[in-house]
């Protein structure tokens, strides 16, 4: 369909293209895939693996001052 007053023009045509596509300026581009991530699942593993994080540093530290009190014991 042509409006030749206004000077647009407007073309409609059938593609056959995947599900996951769409068209810009005529050109077929992928849409983004989504993604598989659980964002709920992370924020506890994230929390957890802290947790985890802090309780070695702790362990590390009482093994120094353990370690210290050694040396001044026998030292």
């Amino acid at each position: 369909m042509q409006d030749t007053g206004g000077g647009v023009a407007l073309s409609i045509e059938q593609l056959s293209l995947p599900i996951d596509t769409v068209t810009s300026a005529g050109r077929p581009q992928m849409m983004p895939q989504r993604s598989n991530v659980d964002l709920g699942e992370e924020f506890i593993a994230q929390i957890v693996n802290r947790r985890d994080y802090d309780a070695n540093i702790q362990t590390l530290k009482t093994t120094l001052e353990m370690q210290g009190t050694l040396f001044d014991l026998f030292g």
